[in-house]
């Protein structure tokens, strides 16, 4: 039945999934965000196998779970798995995992935004909680993750995903703070179980280690030798010189661009980026973010200052992953 879904000419036809209105739909919000995540190979500073070693003190009256992750349950996973602690997602994407206000999920199933849609008879419940605010809220949350602060250049990388600093905000119904367990100050989470009041804030236990990180790792090593591979070539049968030509310098970020450019396409929107550009110049959106990703730092220096080029290669790489956030992204055909 599987290999029937996946190799029906429906599932495959570029010509009809381009060629048909009717063909494909919006991604939910938490799927685009899931889809971006794994793309990135996202990471937290939160590893798996400390819920084999958590105490739990409850009781079978108060709790289902009275006793630590099972170690054979852990072991199914990955080495070196780790946990994302997500708090709430609803402001940014507009839903929030296990969250749904309804049995219904968050759409109605003959929901259909103004225009077009509706006047030909078809219905797109995705566009549900799509709002002129919830669309900016979206592009924001992207913009963090894509942009925000990586290693190693910041001691606290990646975005923070609220629930840690939650806990260190908690107040019972009579103001009385709550107390973190030891076990998670062990752990690294944080610095002490209590604040105290009039000296510090609930905020400066906290460890941030819980942190969403993207790896850029691959696709800073595909720029760099793509760039490393067109400089040559132009220099070629020649050694590259010391200090490279500019105009061969961005002949070779260019090529290193376009490479970046293109695999993200093949992760997020299934290719269809590069099989649909134009044949003229400008117009279509793969050519829109070359030209802003080319326009970037062009007078990097290669060889003289490795610094400076990765410092560029991982700029253009994290503008390249917000930039790839085109329709065609959002669009699951």
């Amino acid at each position: 039945m599987i290999k029937a879904i996946l190799l029906d000419h429906e599932a495959r036809s570029i010509a009809l999934a381009d060629g048909s209105v009717a063909v494909g739909k919006i991604k939910e919000p938490l799927l685009h965000l899931t889809n971006l995540l794994r793309a990135l190979k996202c990471y937290t500073g939160l590893p798996l196998v400390h819920l084999t070693t958590v105490p739990l003190n409850f009781t079978s009256l108060e709790s289902p779970v009275t006793e630590p992750y099972p170690l054979s349950e852990y072991n199914k996973f990955p080495p070196g798995a780790v946990r994302f602690r997500f708090y709430e997602t609803t402001f940014g994407i507009t839903q929030s995992a296990q969250r749904a206000p309804s049995v219904f999920n968050w759409f109605l199933p003959d929901f259909s935004p103004p225009g077009p849609l509706p006047r030909v008879g078809m219905v797109a419940p995705e566009m549900q909680t799509a709002t002129e605010s919830s669309v900016v809220n979206f592009a924001n949350t992207i913009h963090g993750l894509s942009l925000g602060s990586n290693p190693p250049t910041h001691s606290s990388p990646g975005s923070g995903l609220e629930d840690l600093p939650s806990l260190l905000a908690y107040r019972n119904a009579s103001g009385v703070q709550f107390t973190l367990p030891q076990w998670a100050v062990d752990k690294g989470y944080f610095t002490a179980t209590q604040f105290t009041p009039g000296t510090n804030q609930p905020a400066s236990l906290y460890k941030q280690v819980d942190n969403l990180v993207p790896r850029f790792d691959d696709l800073v090593s595909l720029y760099t030798s793509t760039y490393t591979t067109a400089l040559a070539a132009q220099y070629a049968p020649a050694a590259v010189p010391v200090t490279p030509g500019t105009t061969e310098k961005s002949a070779a970020h260019a090529e290193a661009v376009k490479a970046v450019v293109d695999q993200l396409d093949l992760l997020l929107a299934s290719g269809s980026l590069r099989a649909t550009t134009a044949s003229s110049p400008g117009g279509h959106p793969r050519t829109a973010i070359l030209d802003s990703l080319n326009a970037i730092a062009a007078n990097n220096r290669h060889t003289t200052d490795a610094t400076n080029f990765a410092a560029d290669a991982l700029t253009r790489v994290k503008n390249a992953v917000y930039l790839v956030m085109t329709p065609r992204k959002l669009v699951l055909k």
